[in-house]
């Protein structure tokens, strides 16, 4: 069977990746350390990553991908924006801007403009006498494009491959230009724990020459890991093999906390083997917060650097299609996961397509509260979040009657407008297929559709929906409806593992007389 060269692209990737790795496999040690120019380029460029000690390759989510790992650009939902500041010793300072957009389902692209400067230092002549102010720095532009492998890919189906390639300029009196390219490997998830792996190489080419003297970029192999422990708790390992130095290894966590608002909060924690070898002290821990708010996000990270001090740097991130946060829930042994976000659910990586079970329970009715069950004790008004939280411990149970009581519950306790409608209309309608009832879980999806469309809020919110909707039909032998549903889930999906399963189902359906 011919393969088209769109397809034949992301292989040729990966084929340059794995062969180039044992060519250089020797040159990592200790004594090649100050052989390599432009070391602006291993600074990290997100305040996230920094708090977590920069064990990133595997968990960057957002436009800093770009940097990072190419390939994690597939995990952006549509646009995603950047916005870095750092200020490291003395006058030195980073600054970042990056920018990512989603092409197509399995496409995306992305750019940044990378800046360091060195303040202001004086120039003289041979005697001394000053002849005027020299402004030192360093400048990378980088243009990078992702893509994720559907299920024809029966390799790397999940993962996605990425490349980026970065014109870098290093000014100190004079100035020094060349062109730098790195490549990404991300891997689908595996397990109960969601893990997922990278594989990165950076600044595979390109040298900086300042009067007759060459020197390569600091190019950089990498390794890591990212597994989700619990709801909205993640653990990420790096392991890295710099060209001009020891390999070492960086590990961080992030935990995520929701409030009473839309704001969720996140605590993170890292130590990089690295920093604390070259500067000593408290050098190498890191720890930082971040603050997301529907579709902006502040993160901020210190980073102890030895003996000198301290040095902060702030990120500034906006995202549309989707809400912020890279932890996902832990996959148990509960039908259906609730994401504690009070904010419009995305769409879930672990979304299995339902499978009924034979239930005694009597269905749920949306808009009317079941009868109370005899636990119940006269309380203070609860929240939308405990009407959830309840939901859950009922779920655990499999007592599906009294969770579609709650999730009613926190439907009504929810202003007109709300955007969390949305997301309790799904989980209403998994409910009620847990309850063998379709046409009851037919009309929440379709509830859950009807309102993202009233509030204008667009259509990759509410994959969840079109996908249940299709199943519903499907369940009811209604193949036409069951195929246009399940396409516009695919079409929208963001998520590779979701997708597979998609198409797995519309080759299924394709077959059958219709």
């Amino acid at each position: 069977m011919q393969i088209s060269a769109v397809r034949k692209f992301p292989y040729a990737i990966l084929g340059v990746l794995i062969g180039i790795t044992p060519a250089y496999a020797g040159n990592f040690s200790t004594s090649a350390v100050g052989t390599s120019t432009g070391k602006f380029l291993s600074f990290g460029t997100s305040a996230r990553a920094a708090a977590m000690g920069e064990a990133y390759c595997a968990a960057a989510q957002d436009a800093d991908a770009v940097r990072y790992n190419p390939a994690a650009l597939v995990g952006i939902p549509a646009t995603s924006v950047e916005i870095m500041h750092a200020n490291y010793l003395a006058d030195t300072s980073l600054d970042q801007g990056a920018f990512a957009r989603r092409l197509g389902s399995n496409q995306v692209i992305g750019i940044s403009a990378l800046q360091m400067s060195y303040g202001s230092i004086a120039k003289t002549d041979e005697t001394g006498y000053q002849t005027g102010t020299a402004h030192p720095a360093n400048l990378a532009l980088t243009a990078a494009y992702a893509q994720a492998f559907d299920n024809r890919d029966i390799l790397l189906a999940g993962g996605a491959l990425g490349i980026s390639i970065s014109y870098i300029q290093s000014t100190i009196v004079s100035s020094a230009k060349t062109f730098a390219a790195s490549l990404g490997l991300l891997s689908p998830a595996y397990g109960p724990y969601k893990m997922k792996l990278a594989l990165v190489a950076e600044n595979l080419i390109g040298t900086l020459k300042f009067d007759q003297k060459t020197a390569p970029l600091p190019m950089t192999f990498k390794l890591g890991g990212i597994m989700h422990f619990q709801q909205d708790w993640i653990m990420t390992l790096d392991l890295a093999g710099p060209r001009d130095n020891a390999p070492y290894a960086a590990i961080g966590a992030e935990k995520w906390f929701q409030t009473q608002s839309e704001i969720r909060l996140a605590i993170r924690g890292g130590y990089n083997m690295r920093s604390s070898k070259d500067l000593g002290g408290l050098a190498g821990f890191a720890t930082g917060i971040g603050i997301s708010f529907n579709t902006l996000a502040l993160d901020y990270a210190l980073t102890p650097f030895g003996d000198l001090g301290y040095t902060h740097k702030l990120t500034l991130g906006f995202k549309f299609g989707d809400d912020r946060g890279n932890a996902e829930p832990r996959k148990t042994t509960r039908p259906i996961s609730r994401e504690s976000k009070p904010a419009l659910e995305s769409e879930p990586s672990h979304f299995l397509f339902p499978e009924t079970e034979t239930q005694t329970a009597e269905p749920a009715t949306r808009g009317e509260d079941a009868p109370a069950a005899a636990s119940d004790a006269p309380a203070a008004k609860k929240s939308y979040q405990d009407y959830l939280e309840a939901a859950d411990d009922y779920i655990s149970q499999k007592d599906y009657k009294n969770a579609a009581r709650e999730y009613n519950k926190a439907q009504k306790a929810l202003p007109e407008n709300d955007k969390r409608k949305i997301f309790t209309f799904e989980q209403q309608g998994q409910i009620s297929l847990k309850m063998n009832n379709i046409s009851k879980a037919k009309e929440f999806y379709l509830a859950a559709i009807r309102t993202a469309q009233k509030m204008h809020i667009p259509d990759t919110r509410v994959v969840n929906a079109y996908l249940g909707l299709a199943y519903c039909f499907e369940q009811t032998g209604n193949t036409p409806p069951a195929i246009k549903n399940y396409e516009k889930a695919l079409k929208l999906s963001t998520d590779a593992a979701t997708r597979i399963r998609i198409s797995k189902r519309l080759r299924k359906l394709n077959t059958r007389p219709h």
